[in-house]
C-alpha cells in the first residue's frame, strides 16, 4: 500500500489518497484540470501519468512478492486451479 501514497497522504485523515482520487477522476472522465494545452499532447499530464504509472508497478511488484497463492505458480494460463 505504500507504495500508492504520496508524500502528503495520510491514512488516517479524512482527505482521500491522491493516487485513488485521481484514479477516479480520470475513470470518470473529469480530467480538465489535468490538461493544460489544447495539443494532443500535453507533458505536465504525461509527467503526471509516468508518476502514477511508476507508484502502480511499485505497488504491484511489492503485492506480488507478498501474495502466496500467486509466488508457488498456482495461477497457470491466468486461471486459478479448479477446486477438486
Amino acid at each position: 500500500m505504500e507504495g500508492l501514497l504520496s508524500e502528503d497522504d495520510d491514512l488516517d485523515g479524512q482527505k482521500p489518497i491522491a493516487f485513488v482520487e485521481l484514479r477516479n477522476k480520470v475513470a470518470h472522465g473529469e480530467i480538465a484540470r489535468l490538461v493544460n494545452t489544447l495539443s494532443d499532447f500535453d507533458p505536465s499530464a504525461k509527467e503526471l501519468a509516468a508518476g502514477q504509472e511508476m507508484k502502480m508497478r511499485k505497488f504491484f511488484s511489492e503485492w506480488f512478492n507478498t501474495a502466496p497463492d500467486i509466488q508457488p505458480g498456482n495461477i497457470k494460463d491466468h486461471r486459478w486451479p479448479d477446486l477438486p
